[in-house]
């Protein structure tokens, strides 16, 4: 599998470039004999790599099954390995998201367990390498760590297909950061101590605390910036937001994209979303990862935060 079409190499990271699709980020990767391009979604809240086979030619003999659960669906099928780089990737005739042609998991390589089946049974301890690991193990990048840079939007350029993201396999790309990276242990907090999770205190203003260590998931593959059902209503209140019943938005969305999210143009909406009763407090989805520099870490198991300099 190649990552990428186009990229900046420095023998030590690979800089990706991803295009920005108003709701998550989106790159192209060339997979099996035909090197097709499938254009594929950036989640870091998963470890599998998925597409929907109908253009798909393996290069490899299919090995068992695989089943991954998402927060707006789930996909099942064959899980192959193709191309020289010997690249675990599920494979099927259908994918739930109509939007991409399937997913580009860069989550840690633990959140792929209980994802691979055998005749029916699961084989819970078994995981399935990543697309970071491989490149790791051999020796494409100098660390298994994925820096993460989105940018935030800027009207006078802001355009659906814009490539104003970026992913530094192998290390952290200083042109994107603003200051020094301010790294943080993977929370030992259950259920959440599964994927990129850390543990979060939200505040609003100098002093008006939302939620006092709370437990989040750093994920790309979620739109908005997701409190729990408690936290929600007391941004709400603090910021005396309306709800707006087209979009279930609250907060200031970029407005050259309000369309795309199903609301009117040039309205104001906030990026906060009512995440319920799920297993995290909060979730750190696209519209937050465009205001920080994200560094994830498999090795060391930790998570690097830094301010964006267009901020």
């Amino acid at each position: 599998m190649k990552i990428d079409e186009v990229f900046v190499s420095d023998n030590k990271t690979k800089n990706v470039f991803v295009s920005n699709a108003a709701v998550n980020y989106i790159t192209t990767v060339k997979v099996g004999a035909s090197k097709t391009p499938f254009n594929l979604m950036v989640d870091s809240g998963s470890a599998n790599t998925a597409i929907r086979l109908p253009n798909y030619k393996p290069t490899g003999k299919p090995m068992r099954n695989v089943k991954i659960k998402y927060c707006i669906g789930s996909f099942e099928g064959d899980l192959g390995r193709i191309g020289s780089k010997n690249q675990a990737i599920g494979v099927s005739e259908s994918f739930f998201y109509e939007a991409v042609d399937g997913i580009l998991g860069i989550g840690p390589v633990w959140v792929s367990e209980c994802t691979l089946y055998q005749d029916g049974k699961s084989k819970r301890n078994e995981l399935v390498p990543t697309a970071t690991d491989n490149h790791f193990a051999q020796k494409k990048i100098s660390a298994n760590v994925v820096g993460i840079g989105f940018e935030p939007t800027v009207v006078e350029t802001c355009y659906l297909g814009i490539m104003d993201g970026e992913l530094a396999f192998g290390g952290v790309n200083m042109s994107k950061v603003r200051g020094e990276v301010t790294y943080t242990s993977i929370t030992s907090k259950s259920p959440a101590a599964n994927g990129w999770d850390i543990d979060q205190t939200v505040t609003y203003g100098d002093s008006t605390v939302i939620m006092q260590d709370g437990s989040e998931i750093i994920d790309t593959g979620s739109t908005l910036f997701y409190f729990t059902t408690d936290a929600y209503s007391a941004y709400q209140e603090v910021t005396g937001a309306v709800h707006d019943e087209a979009t279930g938005l609250l907060r200031i969305w970029p407005r050259k994209l309000c369309e795309s999210m199903g609301g009117k143009p040039n309205a104001i909406y906030l990026i906060v979303g009512d995440n319920g009763e799920h297993s995290f407090d909060f979730i750190n989805g696209f519209c937050w990862l465009r205001r920080f520099y994200t560094v994830c870490d498999t090795d060391k198991k930790r998570v690097g935060v830094a301010c964006n300099p267009i901020q």
